[in-house]
């Protein structure tokens, strides 16, 4: 088999370095390894070195599962902040790649990704900005993900937004913000529970419950 050259075919090589990258981080999710999540950055990293703004498309795929090792990554951590800050960082600079009216799906998804990134942030620093932020972006991404065409596209950013929602509400004791973050999470629920999507059935159950408790406090709050 003939080795292929990052000189003479660097597109090919830098897909095999982010092919290489995207094993290593299933490896690092399943075995829960800080190791291998550092592992598939470097080779991310790697495929970046030879993709300048003429493969914008391949460069921003590349910098966005970067960004999910990152933000993985932090979820393994728990208590720092940095991970899902240089998350953020990275989806940023893929932003710059691919406007909305060219390339809408990865620009949609960068958005809704930006968002997750941020309501993590919240939870670990409790700063309010993270989740307005969130609502902010994944509002944006609801422009490109409908109902009709991307309905768990739709519901996770639905998700985002009521989670947000409800995590604000717990700070500032909103009654209308967690009432608003109970529905749009339902909605939301509706769309995820019966999908194939394992991964967010727990957390999208989580977030309803937790937002459904926060609106029957504040309303026995309001009655006293």
């Amino acid at each position: 088999m003939k080795t292929v050259s990052r000189e003479e075919r660097p597109a090919d090589w830098a897909g095999i370095q982010s092919n290489t990258g995207n094993s290593l981080k299933l490896i690092a999710q399943r075995q829960r390894s800080e190791h291998y999540f550092g592992e598939s950055i470097e080779a991310y990293r790697e495929a970046l070195t030879v993709l300048d703004e003429t493969m914008a498309s391949q460069r921003a795929m590349t910098l966005m599962n970067m960004a999910t090792a990152f933000s993985d990554l932090g979820q393994l951590r728990s208590t720092q902040p940095e991970p899902f800050e240089q998350a953020i960082k990275e989806l940023q600079n893929a932003l710059t790649l691919i406007p909305k009216d060219r390339y809408p799906i990865l620009w949609a998804t960068a958005k809704h990704n930006i968002g997750t990134a941020r309501n993590s942030l919240g939870i670990v620093t409790g700063d309010l900005f993270h989740y307005r932020d969130s609502i902010l972006v994944n509002t944006e991404a609801l422009t490109v993900y409908t109902r009709e065409h991307a309905p768990l596209q739709w519901a996770l950013c639905q998700w985002g937004i009521g989670l947000a929602l409800s995590k604000v509400a717990a700070k500032t004791r909103n009654i209308e913000d967690v009432i608003t973050a109970v529905d749009v999470l339902a909605e939301a629920n509706s769309i995820i529970s019966p999908s194939d999507d394992e991964r967010a059935k727990p957390g999208i159950i989580g977030a309803l419950q937790e937002a459904t408790a926060l609106a029957e406090d504040l309303r026995a709050a309001a009655r006293k």
